[in-house]
């Protein structure tokens, strides 16, 4: 823990990079919500395109016209060709829109940028894979399930990640998850990749897992650029001078300047320091915009409240849930144990960091009384995803920590005694062990129902039973066969040993996440775990305190 997260983010590798890509997305999004309205997949490929083009490049090849005229020209054309009665893959909304563009331009250079943008993005816009889809609202704002083309690449290059607006809870579970996993021997579990923005708090988590200041990560990238116009810088130009703003939205000497500035001529190195200064804020502001322009154009009344932005690796799977339903029937016995030893390994490291909502959750008769509750696992936060080598790894995922046993003294002290009683006991890995298998049960009790067309196709394996299977295990008594040994009472058959087997991997699962993290205990509290330790203060202070009591738990 004495160094960065070393990751190789398949999300953003740079500001440089988020910022494109975001404010792209909005573009991709809102065309692709109105081009996907009811109209035929076969028809989906807007011949305006065409005309638009050939249209615009009759109109700057006379040398005579003026830029008014020509941007005269752009909107009359755009709007005609987007308007036809014949060609109607374009309504109005997103007309109105690209219009509003070309009357904010103020040279030939922008309305040629403009054009050129509004063409590009139509010509990479998959219409038959939606490149972005409300998954959920939470309570700090949705979750966005993106996918849209990688410029410059085949094809069949996508880009695809998570966002997820959210709060400290979450960020920093996710920045502990990950750190702990990564100091472990052979983890046989994953993180999803990700790196996180708080707009407010000018913070962010880049892709090696430095805590920074946002407004330094982008000095950064405009001060080690040789190029006269650095990317970032480019970038910004492209998305800032070209979207739509009121008079009274230009507020200072700078922003001016930058609006009437031509991108070719201009020079990073000739402003001054208190103008550098405001771009680095204007641009993280900027950035910030450009991001919430993405809920905004799938649905206006989606309220943001969460103070950051989590950025995820997309995951290409299946949740608890699904992947029992479609996978479970398929595997043998030692499958099944090394499922079932995960499960053991992921429920002791949640009661350690403090996640409540996955295989376990708890209950209190009173504040300073904590218990397993039996009302069963959230099989949502288990994701399984399909590995290069064709295998199923396995992903927690929405690892955020409870707050209520951080906040409270009284519940957070609860929590302390609760792991004293859990993990002191002799034999507390059959008792963690057979909890699990209850709350698994009841978890896949109350999953949804199988999905008609599936059960149809006879391609459905009821959740039902693999809670009946699980209920089977809790049933069986014979004490010979709980020690893997022969069964001598005759009461057991091979199918139910081999189903006994299963229990015994949760328990060795239980068993080998306790010993790593016995053996974790006493590097944390040397001095190699000062720079996390530094980093999750200043996220969140709270969560360090009480996180370093669970600690010496495991310790004493």
């Amino acid at each position: 823990m004495s160094a960065p997260i070393q990751r190789d983010s398949k999300v953003f590798i740079s500001i440089n990079e988020a910022l494109k890509a975001s404010s792209r997305l909005g573009r991709l999004i809102t065309l692709e919500n109105e081009l996907s309205g009811g109209i035929g997949a076969e028809k989906k490929r807007p011949g305006y395109i065409d005309k638009l083009e050939s249209t615009w490049n009759s109109f700057v090849q006379d040398q005579r016209i003026s830029f008014s005229q020509a941007q005269k020209n752009l909107k009359d054309c755009f709007s005609k060709c987007c308007r036809s009665p014949i060609q109607r893959t374009l309504p109005r909304a997103v007309s109105d829109q690209m219009v509003s563009w070309i009357e904010m331009a103020r040279s030939m250079q922008e309305l040629n940028w403009i054009r050129d943008s509004i063409l590009k993005d139509c010509r990479t816009l998959r219409i038959e894979s939606a490149p972005a889809s409300k998954s959920s609202v939470g309570k700090f704002g949705p979750t966005l399930l993106v996918g849209y083309p990688n410029p410059g690449q085949q094809q069949n290059s996508w880009v695809a990640y998570v966002l997820k607006w959210t709060d400290q809870r979450e960020t920093a579970g996710y920045m502990v998850y990950e750190a702990f996993l990564s100091a472990m021997r052979q983890p046989h579990f994953s993180i999803p990749e990700n790196i996180w923005y708080d707009f407010q708090r000018n913070r962010s988590m880049d892709s090696i897992g430095l805590l920074k200041r946002l407004d330094a990560m982008i000095a950064e990238e405009l001060d080690g650029s040789s190029a006269p116009i650095p990317p970032l810088l480019d970038s910004f130009f492209k998305v800032y001078r070209n979207t739509p703003k009121n008079r009274d939205e230009i507020q200072t000497p700078l922003e001016q300047k930058l609006h009437e500035a031509d991108p070719a001529e201009f020079r990073y190195g000739d402003l001054s320091e208190e103008e550098v200064e405001e771009l680095r804020s204007l641009i993280a502001r900027e950035l910030k915009r450009s991001f919430h322009l993405i809920p905004s154009s799938l649905d206006p009344s989606i309220k943001i409240h969460g103070r950051q932005l989590l950025v995820l690796e997309r995951l290409n799977g299946e949740n608890l849930g699904e992947f029992a339903r479609f996978k479970y029937k398929d595997m043998d016995i030692e499958q099944k144990q090394h499922l079932f030893r995960l499960f053991g390994e992921i429920a002791v490291l949640d009661l350690l960091l403090g996640n409540t909502d996955r295989l376990l959750q708890l209950s209190s008769a009173e504040d300073s009384l904590l218990a397993i509750d039996s009302e069963g696992s959230n099989l949502g936060n288990l994701m399984f995803a399909r590995n290069k080598e064709g295998l199923h790894s396995v992903y927690p995922i929405d690892n955020a920590v409870d707050e209520e046993f951080i906040k409270s003294p009284v519940k957070r002290e609860a929590y302390l005694n609760f792991l004293g009683s859990v993990f002191g006991r002799e034999g507390f890995e059959k008792g963690l062990a057979s909890a699990i298998l209850v709350s698994l049960r009841n978890g896949f009790y109350c999953y949804p129902s199988d999905l008609s067309k599936s059960v149809a196709k006879g391609e459905h394996f009821s959740v039902k039973t693999v809670a009946k299977e699980l209920e089977e295990i809790m049933g069986l008594k014979c004490a010979q066969c709980m020690q893997g040994k022969q069964c001598i009472k005759g009461e057991c058959t091979e199918g139910d040993l081999d189903r006994l087997f299963v229990c015994e991997a949760l328990e060795e699962g239980i068993a080998e996440m306790t010993v790593q993290l016995k053996e974790l205990a006493p590097l944390w509290q040397s001095g190699r775990a000062e720079f996390f330790k530094a980093q999750l203060h200043e996220i969140y202070p709270e969560y360090l305190q009480a996180l370093e009591e669970r600690i010496a738990v495991f310790d004493g």
